[in-house]
């Protein structure tokens, strides 16, 4: 009975004595927690293939997603996930501090493409290109010219009030897509935002968690939970998603054990 108790006190956590950690699934109940509307509007920055968009689906009845993705292969491959689906939609864009033409290194694995270079002669590189069959010097694969939007500016030409989830996973630019919103921060108009920081050194440019909280502390967000631990000693690939809410004391309508 004590047992069973403690798992419903801490089941939000994703954890309980009986099961393991779900860091899959970890977030997702959060988010579930926290938006409590079928219909959110989703800023997916970052999207990759569309691996978001199916999540969102799994999380929420019915979301409005708004999908950026600047590598046009990458890109190709998400329009055909998301066509004839009236509450979606592709953007072929960075998004990020200002709204220029930028330089991206596209990479052997294109999830890993950046507007950082990837750094020569580390353990990261070396396991990633062998697990493809190539060489760390021939895992770049070309530079392009993309354009690239604030995310402020993108939503005053479409007329976006209000943003419930903010998901940001742009390879290190992290810190530049927050600048690029500073507005909306300001007033608060994103109610969740989760974010990946890499803290390893990947590319040439490694964020740290000051990175992202200069532009979110000042306007009352605070970190809610990470999804995984770690150190840079012996994580080769240290790297985690934070989520930030301005409101982390929700009144808990849902019952805590159907979080697990």
């Amino acid at each position: 009975m004590i047992k069973k108790l403690i798992n419903k006190i801490v089941g939000i956590t994703g954890y309980n004595f009986n099961k393991k950690y779900n860091q899959k699934t970890y977030l997702d109940n959060l988010l579930k927690l926290f938006i409590k509307k079928n219909d959110p509007v989703i800023l997916d920055i970052g999207a990759n293939k569309g691996q978001s968009v199916e999540r969102f689906q799994s999380i929420f009845k019915d979301p409005y997603i708004y999908s950026f993705e600047p590598v046009k292969s990458c890109f190709n491959l998400l329009k055909k996930k998301i066509e004839n689906k009236k509450r979606f939609k592709a953007y072929n864009i960075a998004i990020c501090k200002n709204n220029k033409k930028k330089k991206i290194y596209i990479y052997e694995n294109d999830a890993h493409s950046s507007f950082h270079k990837v750094l020569e002669d580390t353990k990261w590189l070396k396991l990633r290109s062998k697990k493809i069959n190539t060489s760390p010097k021939k895992y770049l694969k070309k530079a392009e010219l993309v354009s690239s939007e604030t995310i402020d500016n993108f939503c005053k030409k479409n007329k976006i009030k209000n943003i419930d989830i903010l998901k940001i996973d742009t390879q290190g630019n992290e810190d530049n897509v927050l600048k690029g919103c500073r507005n909306l921060l300001k007033q608060k108009r994103i109610k969740v935002i989760q974010v990946e920081i890499i803290l390893q050194d990947v590319y040439n440019k490694y964020l740290n968690i000051y990175d992202i909280e200069k532009y979110l502390i000042p306007n009352s967000y605070r970190l809610l939970a990470t999804n995984k631990f770690g150190n840079l000693i012996d994580n080769y690939s240290f790297q985690m998603d934070i989520l930030y809410t301005t409101n982390p004391n929700p009144a808990f309508s849902i019952s805590l054990s159907s979080l697990r």
